[in-house]
Formats: C-alpha cells, structure tokens, sequence
C-alpha cells in the first residue's frame, strides 16, 4: 500500500513540474484556434499562502485574423490551467471591427457619453431580485457597456450575472469583468 501511495505522489509532483513547460504548446494551439499571431508573452509566478502550489499567469499578445492586436490571459494553478479575459486592445483601422465601431458611435443624450448605437438590451437578474440591463454590442458584456436598474444608471458595486460570472460597475459603466 505504501508503494501504490509513493508512486502516485511521484507521479503528481513530475504532473506539476513539467505542466508549465507545456503552456507554450497551449499557447500556440490557442493562437492557431483563433487564426492568429503571436506578439509577446509575458508571465509572472505567485505562491499562495494557503497551499504549497505555485500559480502562473502568462499574458499573452496575438494579432486577430483581422490584425487588431488582442490580449488573453493563461492561468496556470498547480496542473491546471485555462483561458480569460480575451480582448481587443487595440483595433486594427482596416478592421471590419473598427468600421462598425466608428460608423455606430453616436453621442447618447442620457449619460452624455459616446456608444455604440446598435445594443442589444439583456436583462440579468440580480441577487436582490432587481433586473439589471446591459446595453450589450456582442453576445457576451464587455468593459465599457453601460448598465442600468430600472431605467436608472447602475449603482456602483458588484453584480453576479450567473455561475460564477460577476461584473464590476462604476459609474454605470463596467470596469471589469470575472468568470471563472
């Protein structure tokens, strides 16, 4: 019984060791995934407190298939790791992207501030039972979209949208998003 016990913690302490040398190869089949072009990586190490294992995240910079350069972030804990907080950082201006953005800006009357003309309205409910608008671009919310409880520009605070995905609003704008 002591050797099956020896061997498997053997096997898990090799496990640990050598899956950060394999995040180039997730890196560069992400990268492929989404038809790109790697730029830079850049990564830092921590060690938390309340165990032994040592975390990573790599942040990553790769130019899109429409060459607006876009940032993600690998997180490696222990012998796990995954994808977030994909982003555009900066829009290529030959970009089908950047168009739409410039031909839908228009001046909103309301918080007297520039968006997207064309959002689409989600409702999320929140955990005071309150329904929370997100004048949503795309499918997912993003930093910058604005936010309202009934008809009124959302407080500043902490918003859980569903399992384990929250949003950050200040000033009725999201500064940032958390999914886990």
């Amino acid at each position: 019984m002591e050797k099956i016990f020896i061997v498997l913690l053997i096997v898990f302490v090799i496990i640990a060791m050598v899956s950060p040398f394999l995040s180039g190869d997730k890196i560069n089949k992400y990268i492929q995934e989404q038809n790109g072009e790697l730029i830079s990586t850049n990564s830092d190490m921590f060690r938390y407190r309340h165990h032994n294992a040592v975390n990573k995240h790599i942040y990553i910079k790769y130019y899109d298939k429409n060459r607006n350069i876009r940032a993600v972030t690998l997180h490696i804990i222990g012998p796990h790791s995954n994808f977030s907080d994909d982003r555009i950082i900066e829009y290529d201006t030959n970009s089908d992207e950047y168009k739409q953005l410039k031909k839908k800006t228009i001046s909103d009357n309301v918080t007297k501030e520039k968006r997207a003309a064309s959002f689409d309205e989600k409702k999320y409910q929140t955990k005071d039972k309150e329904v929370l608008f997100i004048k949503q671009e795309f499918t997912n919310p993003n930093i910058g979209e604005h936010v309202f409880i009934a008809n009124r520009i959302a407080p500043n605070g902490k918003y859980k949208l569903g399992f384990m995905n929250y949003i950050i609003v200040k000033n009725g704008i999201i500064e940032s998003i958390t999914m886990f």
